[in-house]
């Protein structure tokens, strides 16, 4: 029974993240924490932590993004939650990037090498999508730290990626996948309309 209330609480959890409603969120995801914590459920733990810290960032509530997303980041690493695992890199890089933090760079770069030797955890879409985001936000990374020299080599990078599939860019982020991804559904309209072309 405690598996299926705390399961419950973990979706509940994600999908206010999704509505944009953070602070419902974090009551559901903390109560979610709790159970799986009791019970010992290392994978679950992973994925309420990095509820909480989606939710931190959707408040602009960074330092506690920060260390609720490395928290998510070692429970992960620790009970192979894969997926958690390499959405707590990018998330990572997003708010490092948002905090100005060098620190931020490692994770970025990690995430960049995850995804791209991944052939079985993440769909096909969602790689392509970290891997140009990641290589973007490096880039911005570098620059912010004065880093000119990493600066053109990541923006060398991100050059090739979109110069090997020139309309990548612009599908992916046309894509619904896309607004499910970075947990913006788009509109109704919006999503019928792409469907059916």
């Amino acid at each position: 029974a405690d598996l299926y209330k705390g399961l419950l609480r973990l979706n509940l959890g994600n999908t206010y993240v999704w509505l944009g409603q953070p602070d419902r969120s974090l009551s559901y995801s903390r109560e979610a924490l709790a159970i799986f914590r009791k019970i010992g459920r290392g994978t679950w733990e992973a994925n309420a932590l990095m509820n909480l810290g989606n939710a931190y960032l959707r408040q602009k509530d960074l330092d506690n993004a920060w260390n609720t997303l490395q928290e998510a980041l070692q429970v992960a690493r620790r009970s192979g939650e894969y997926r958690v695992y390499g959405r707590s890199l990018l998330n990572l890089g997003m708010a490092g990037l948002e905090m100005k933090k060098k620190e931020a760079i490692p994770y970025l770069e990690e995430a960049v090498e995850w995804y791209r030797q991944d052939k079985e955890i993440y769909p096909a879409i969602e790689r392509e999508v970290v891997l140009q985001e990641a290589l973007r936000l490096l880039n911005q990374l570098a620059q912010q730290v004065g880093d000119s020299q990493q600066q053109e080599r990541y923006g060398r990078m991100y050059a090739d990626a979109a110069a090997a599939a020139p309309h990548s860019f612009s599908e992916l982020r046309a894509s619904p996948c896309f607004a499910i991804y970075m947990a913006r559904p788009m509109p109704v309209r919006q999503a019928a309309a792409s469907a059916a072309q």
